[in-house]
C-alpha cells in the first residue's frame, strides 16, 4: 500500500507543472556568477607589455609643444591587443602627458604579438624638470593590465624625460 501511494505521488509529480520562486537576490547572484564564468572562459590569456622605449630623452617646451616618440611591444595570445596607453608624470605628479597607441600604430607583427609606435605631445610650457614614474596600460577589449614603465624599459635607453621650460605657465586660468 505504501509503495502504491509513493508510485502515484511520483506519477503525479511528473505530470504537474511547477512554479519555482526565487528571490531577487538569488537571481542577481546567479546572474553575476554566470557573467563571471562567461568572461573567464572567453579570454583567460594574460596580456603582456615589454620592450618599452622613448626618444628624445630631453625636450624644450619654451617655444612650443614637443613630441616624444614611444615604442612598445605587447602580446596577447587570446583576443589580441587593441590599445596601449603610456602616461608620463611631471616632477610634482600633478600633470601628465599620454600617448594612445591603437591598431594603426602597429609597425610590425600583429595584434597578438606586435611592436607599436606612437607619440606623446608635451604642451608648450610643460612643467620643467625630470618626468618619470610613467605607467603603461594595455587592453584587449575585455581585460587590461597596467605596469610601471620603468620595469620594462629597454636596457641602454632613457628611463626619464628631462623637460626644459623657461617660461613655465604657473598662473591658473580665471573664470569671469
Amino acid at each position: 500500500m505504501k509503495n502504491e501511494k509513493a508510485a502515484r505521488f511520483i506519477t503525479k509529480l511528473r505530470t504537474q507543472i511547477f512554479t519555482v520562486k526565487f528571490s531577487l537576490a538569488t537571481i542577481l547572484v546567479l546572474s553575476f556568477v554566470n557573467c563571471i564564468n562567461a568572461q573567464v572562459n572567453e579570454d583567460f590569456i594574460v596580456l603582456e607589455v615589454s620592450e618599452f622605449s622613448f626618444t628624445p630623452s630631453t625636450i624644450d617646451t619654451t617655444d612650443g609643444p614637443q613630441t616624444v616618440t614611444v615604442q612598445i611591444r605587447a602580446t596577447d595570445a587570446g583576443r589580441g591587443v587593441d590599445r596601449i596607453s603610456v602616461t608620463f608624470r611631471s616632477p610634482t605628479g600633478n600633470h601628465s602627458v599620454s600617448a594612445l597607441l591603437e591598431n594603426q600604430h602597429l609597425i610590425s607583427g600583429n595584434s597578438k604579438d606586435g611592436l607599436y609606435r606612437g607619440t606623446a605631445i608635451f604642451p608648450q610650457y610643460s612643467k620643467a624638470g625630470t618626468w618619470s614614474n610613467f605607467s603603461i596600460t594595455a587592453g584587449d577589449g575585455r581585460n587590461a593590465v597596467s605596469t610601471d614603465g620603468s620595469k620594462i624599459i629597454v636596457p641602454g635607453t632613457a628611463a626619464q624625460i628631462q623637460v626644459i621650460s623657461h617660461n613655465e605657465d604657473i598662473t591658473p586660468p580665471q573664470l569671469i
